[in-house]
């Protein structure tokens, strides 16, 4: 930090300048120059004095800008990605930073649906669901077997197999206990029966790409005037007509999806699989 007074501008976490003022180039002159009047010398070392000023400034920004601690905008992203950590739709900079720099529990699925949970939570209420291929899949059974798996509507319908051993939070009547967010909601088919891979539920962000006020001029399509503009009423309009008002949410869907699969692919364990998949049906 520069030592107090602090001359303008400085940038936090820098050394002192070397140059401040015009007396300090006056200073690094020979003695025979340094007289006590010199005009023209003087007007010479302003320049030289603010020349170096905006080079000690940009020099002093650019070392801050390349420290993560310091960083800020697209620097901080640049950082951030350099730890394959991507900034969310509409994080700030400390937030961000925090995420970057912090020690995350690692490989289980308590610390992976605790970073899901955290990067879902600004957005929706609808939680994730976490299942694991080789335990939570489709098994058929010849209708002996005290357990059950089930195929429903894929469009609309999510029925979970009962797997009393697996806890789902269906079949707690019957357990006593379950564990929070472990629904495969269907009969799930992989590929291969080679374990280490797990799969994610997540609900859709339906606010990330919703409607947008527009103002038109009322020149444009005919056919669209009315449908797309922005209107503003005086207060007096019937009660559950819609009105123009101000967002806070410039969420992008695809951007928040793609912060998630950073967070996971930094904690998951070496070699494990995954699969996320955006379930319209969770809700």
């Amino acid at each position: 930090m520069p030592s107090l007074p602090l001359t303008l501008p400085f940038t936090p976490g820098a050394a002192d300048p070397a140059i401040q003022t015009a007396d300090d180039v006056l200073a690094a002159y020979p003695r025979d120059y340094q007289t006590a009047s010199h005009p023209v010398l003087d007007a010479i070392n302003e320049s030289h004095a603010a020349a170096h000023i905006a080079y000690q400034t940009a020099s002093d920004n650019g070392a801050a800008q390349a420290d993560l601690l310091r960083a800020t905008g697209i620097f901080l992203d640049g950082l951030g990605s350099d730890h394959g950590v991507l900034r969310a739709a509409g994080e700030i900079d400390d937030d961000y930073r925090a995420r970057i720099l912090g020690w995350h529990e690692v490989v289980t699925p308590d610390a992976i649906m605790a970073t899901v949970n955290a990067a879902l939570a600004p957005y929706t209420t609808v939680q994730a669901q976490y299942c694991e291929s080789i335990l939570d899949r489709w098994f058929i059974e010849d209708g002996t077997a005290t357990w059950g798996s089930f195929v429903g509507d894929q469009y609309t319908v999510t029925v979970g197999p009962q797997y009393f051993d697996r806890l789902y939070p269906d079949d707690v009547a019957i357990n006593g206990d379950s564990r929070p967010q472990s629904d495969p909601g269907e009969a799930l088919v992989f590929s291969d029966d080679l374990g280490r891979c797990f799969f994610l539920r997540l609900p859709e962000l339906n606010d990330a790409n919703g409607p947008t006020a527009y103002a038109t001029d009322g020149t444009g399509d005919p056919d669209l005037l009315g449908l797309a503009d922005s209107f503003v009423e005086d207060g007096t309009a019937v009660a559950g007509v819609e009105m123009t008002f101000a967002s806070t949410d410039f969420l992008i869907a695809d951007e928040n999806y793609a912060a998630i699969v950073q967070s996971v692919n930094r904690i998951k364990g070496a070699g494990v699989r995954w699969i996320l998949v955006v379930d319209s049906r969770l809700a």
